[in-house]
């Protein structure tokens, strides 16, 4: 499965990248990019059902019903943990427009989106472990599980060390290249670097966590810092402006993360996974 998803995504970009290079108008530009992600979708359905020669039995009334109740519950959990995230993530362009001036927010979204990027392209390179991580665990393979979440945090934290430095040193030359304006805000570089590295280290954990169905402990400290993080915001926005708005989204995020690593080492324990 993780093969199909990596292919799918290659797919998605080249038919984005060819429709636009083509001037293909939007609409089927959206066709284009939906049909490779349907086309893997079955292709990695029948090859799964093949490999495990499943059949399609079926299902009593009593059964159906605890498996969607089963689904649902999971459902809810995974969209107020997505939409926790948003509320955290997305509201702080706001945010700053609403404590600062409009122009200081357009700078601030200017910066946070080359961060928010570099964010984006982590998820999508570990994206694939997620399923590998549901695979290993219902085979109990506990001692793959822990190399690879202990290599991928390694790998996870230098790429963010990595990509935030070459960011602070040069992002003001990328956002003039891009839009012929300079920020110029040294302290707004150095806050959304950590605000960005912390945001890479909690998704590294949560695929994990999401891959063994561990969500609860996720739901309670996302939706809990999404609540916090907007008056926290409006506050430390009124002192500091742009910075103390994305410095409120360190603090609420900060106990996300140790609560990520907690969990993770604690499923990591054989005797508890």
């Amino acid at each position: 499965n993780a093969i199909f998803e990596i292919v799918g995504s290659i797919l998605r970009f080249a038919s984005v990248l060819g429709a636009y290079l083509l001037g293909i108008n939007f609409l089927y530009a959206t066709a284009v990019f939906y049909l490779p992600l349907l086309v893997v979708g079955f292709c990695s359905l029948g090859t799964f059902l093949h490999r495990r020669k499943w059949s399609f039995p079926i299902i009593q009334r009593s059964e159906l019903y605890s498996e969607l109740k089963h689904l649902f519950t999971t459902g809810i959990a995974f969209t107020l943990i997505q939409t926790g995230a948003m509320i955290i993530s997305n509201t702080d362009t706001i945010l700053v427009g609403f404590v600062a001036s409009a122009g200081e927010a357009g700078d601030f979204s200017l910066v946070q989106k080359l961060f928010t990027l570099m964010v984006a392209v982590h998820l999508t390179v570990m994206q694939p472990y997620w399923s590998a991580y549901t695979l290993k665990y219902e085979s109990k393979d506990f001692h793959w599980l822990k190399r690879t979440v202990v290599r991928s945090a390694g790998f996870t934290l230098i790429f963010a060390i990595i990509g935030g430095v070459l960011l602070v040193c040069f992002g003001d030359q990328i956002i003039f290249i891009w839009t012929n304006k300079a920020i110029g805000n040294n302290d707004l570089y150095y806050m959304l670097f950590i605000w960005s590295t912390i945001c890479i280290l909690i998704n590294h954990f949560s695929l994990f966590l999401n891959g063994i169905n561990r969500l609860k402990r996720q739901v309670t400290m996302i939706v809990g810092g999404a609540i916090v993080n907007v008056p926290l915001s409006i506050c430390l926005g009124k002192l500091w402006g742009a910075s103390g708005v994305i410095f409120a989204s360190i603090i609420v995020l900060i106990p996300v993360l140790i609560s990520n690593i907690f969990e993770t080492y604690r499923c990591l324990d054989m005797k508890t996974i």
